[in-house]
């Protein structure tokens, strides 16, 4: 046990007044978070309790109730019960809103945006972690400013866009060590490890889990811990080491199972179950595969889902079964687009967030979410629209100048005036002049003046 967690078991011995104890309890929730996620529950329940009756039964305490709920969010999110922790952490950012207790507001905005990171609502999450960012920045909270630059990192690699995460888990590294953020730089670790893994530095990726893995067991973080040994097996079967692959996943699954994180469990499972597949060990594939994706369903975890019926589709044609191969590749496709569609969409509409933030606030740091190819296409579809407008503009312009006479003209053969399509008869310079730019300026032709004026040139003619 740690310090801080000895010093909050003692202050929660000595508590003897109500209020008191109801704080010593939530503080006492909250900081045993992942290292024991079941007295967590019984925890915030008892403060929940007394926050509500005694004393409290007509005026709730509602300081006590905002954290109770906020703990609660926490414990349920870390069993992937995601529709209760959505509910309480809702209930404590309105507790909070309603004490104006800026802090607590921005904590429980970060549970709901974590909370929708976690189902894939990325544009939503993104809005829910920028205001709690945003409110850490007001209040000057550089420890939990490294919090929300971590999660952002990794909403990013959810969205597939490891180079700005990268970005935001190095920034978020950097103030977790200038404030002993602990916790934090074992978080970031892993989820650079992560980053490292989508540009395909993969000893880089090592490098990073392995140092997560160190900080998670010193702090007694277990989900933490399973889930950087993910990491770490993942590099190292991109490193060619398939031993110390399945090792770290067969750890990382004892862990999860031991804990009850069935999100993790899914994920070390749908692991080993590929790798067996690949020796191939047909017998050990499926039965890690079937029961990953009886947990991905329980918990509702689309994107595993399909992989895993993708996989259980192509061991069994292997095995000739080619009904069961039929029914799971026919699941994989409807879940894979579904899942495709749905997040295409929600990156779409997180891009377009981003792009709205970034020009209402060009000169703060917000200012480095901006995605490069978002802008690119907006300046590619501009441009075209500007030279679209510009060539119609021309065109037209052009077209008003030119007039152009076609077709038959009926002229005098004596005086040469036309008729138009009334039937009235004009002078050439008239009918050309209503029916063309062109405009007439009059002379005399050498002939003409010899016509008119013969008397000038009987001089001439006579010599």
């Amino acid at each position: 046990m740690n310090s801080r967690l000895e010093e909050l078991e003692a202050r929660l011995t000595v508590a003897t007044e109500r209020r008191d104890k109801i704080d010593a309890l939530n503080a006492l929730a909250y900081e045993l978070g992942d290292h024991d996620p079941e007295r967590v529950r019984v925890l915030a329940k008892e403060a929940h309790a007394l926050a509500t009756s005694g004393e409290f039964g007509n005026q709730p305490y509602l300081e006590g109730l905002a954290e109770s709920s906020l703990n609660f969010g926490w414990y349920h999110l870390r069993r992937s019960n995601y529709d209760l922790a959505l509910s309480h952490f809702m209930e404590s950012q309105s507790h909070s809103q309603e004490l104006a207790q800026f802090e607590g507001q921005a904590r429980a905005l970060n549970g709901i945006g974590v909370t929708h990171l976690q189902l894939g609502n990325f544009a939503d999450a993104l809005e829910y972690l920028l205001e709690a960012l945003r409110i850490y920045e007001e209040i000057d909270n550089r420890y939990s400013q490294s919090v929300m630059l971590n999660n952002l990192g990794v909403l990013f690699l959810e969205i597939n866009d490891p180079t700005q995460a990268l970005s935001y888990l190095t920034r978020c590294l950097q103030l977790a060590r200038e404030t002993g953020n602990t916790a934090i730089q074992a978080t970031a670790h892993d989820n650079l490890s992560n980053a490292y893994f989508q540009v395909g530095q993969y000893e880089n990726a090592l490098v990073a889990g392995l140092e997560g893995v160190r900080l998670c067991q010193a702090l007694g973080n277990r989900i933490g811990e399973a889930e950087a040994l993910n990491s770490v097996g993942d590099a190292y079967q991109a490193l060619g080491d398939g031993h110390q692959a399945k090792m770290h996943f067969q750890k990382a699954l004892h862990i999860s199972e031991e804990i009850g994180h069935k999100y993790e469990m899914v994920e070390a499972m749908l692991r080993i179950g590929k790798m067996y597949q690949q020796q191939p060990e047909t017998d050990l594939a499926l039965a890690h595969l079937t029961q990953a994706l009886s947990l991905a369903e329980q918990i509702e975890a689309r994107r595993e889902q399909y992989q895993c019926h993708e996989a259980l589709g192509r061991i069994y044609k292997h095995n000739g079964d080619y009904e069961q191969a039929l029914i799971h590749f026919e699941r994989f496709h409807a879940i894979e687009r579904e899942v495709f569609n749905q997040e295409a969409d929600n990156r779409l509409r997180t891009l377009e967030i981003v792009h709205k933030v970034e020009t209402a606030r060009q000169e703060a740091e917000i200012c480095q979410l901006r995605n490069v190819a978002l802008e690119q296409e907006i300046h590619d579809r501009k441009r075209a629209e500007t030279q679209r407008e510009k060539l119609i503009t021309e065109l037209q312009e052009a077209l008003a100048q030119v007039k152009t006479l076609t077709g038959l003209l009926p002229i005098c053969a004596s005086c040469k005036k036309i008729r138009d399509d009334q039937g009235y008869w004009h002078q050439v310079e008239v009918y050309i002049g209503n029916h063309s730019e062109a405009d007439f300026t009059h002379g005399i032709c050498p002939d003409c003046q010899r016509k008119l004026y013969a008397e000038l040139y009987a001089d001439e003619e006579s010599s």
